[in-house]
């Protein structure tokens, strides 16, 4: 669905999954510029910046959030803080990475079992700076 070929041609939930409504698909997503898009389309459509144009595009989270929250028929990425905040409003898709389904979760983004949609995240700091200091290094969901 999120594909460049998608654009135009996949545009209700019936066209994804036959049992599913015949309601238009709004789709909202971070624009080109951020490391989320680029790394979604990778994991997702096999090519970095590989999506279909016709998304509501923000480098916001926040806008996101909101687009998603407001229409029953919306689908979004962003990432997994901005899930918890409003997880109230919102429902997590589960991804099966060929070991199952797995629901996001702290522990699924740091152990990696939110695959492909976890990703490490690093730090980089001039090395005379971290002189004697203890670094640590996280996970984030895209």
């Amino acid at each position: 669905m999120w594909e460049p070929g998608a654009q135009g041609v996949v545009t209700r939930w019936n066209q994804v999954r036959s049992s599913w409504p015949a309601q238009p698909i709004a789709l909202f997503g971070p624009g080109s510029d951020s490391g989320t898009f680029d790394y979604f389309t990778e994991a997702v459509n096999g090519k970095a910046k590989a999506s279909r144009g016709d998304y509501t595009a923000s480098e916001d989270d926040n806008v996101l959030v909101q687009g998603v929250e407001s229409n029953a028929n919306a689908l979004g990425y962003f990432g997994y803080a901005y899930y918890v905040a409003h997880q109230d409003k919102l429902a997590a898709a589960a991804i099966d990475g060929g070991k199952g389904p797995v629901l996001p979760s702290e522990k699924a983004v740091n152990d990696g079992s939110y695959q492909p949609l976890s990703r490490p995240i690093f730090i980089y700091v001039k090395a005379a700076s971290a002189s004697g200091r203890k670094c640590a290094s996280s996970s984030s969901s895209t």
